[in-house]
C-alpha cells in the first residue's frame, strides 16, 4: 500500500459515518466517469479500426491527363 493510500485511509477513519457515506458516493461517481471515458475511447478505437479496414487505395492519377480530359469534355461541344 502506498503512502498516499495509507494517508487516505487514516483520514477516512477519522470521519463520521455520514461523511464516509458521501466519500463513498464520490468514489462511485469517479469510477463511473472513468468507466464511461474508457468505454468512449474503446468505441472510438473500434470505429477507427473499422475505418482502417475499409480504406481502399486510391488509384494514382495523372492530373495533367485528367485536366486535359475534362477540358475536352467541357469544351468539345
Amino acid at each position: 500500500m502506498t503512502t498516499l493510500q495509507m494517508d487516505a485511509i487514516k483520514r477516512i477513519e477519522t470521519l463520521s459515518d455520514d461523511k464516509v457515506f458521501y466519500v463513498i458516493q464520490i468514489l462511485d461517481g469517479l469510477e463511473g466517469l472513468l468507466r464511461d471515458a474508457k468505454e468512449k475511447q474503446n468505441a472510438r478505437d473500434q470505429a477507427f479500426d473499422t475505418l482502417e479496414k475499409i480504406i481502399k487505395a486510391a488509384p494514382e492519377l495523372d492530373y495533367e491527363k485528367e485536366l486535359a480530359s475534362w477540358r475536352d469534355e467541357r469544351f468539345a461541344g
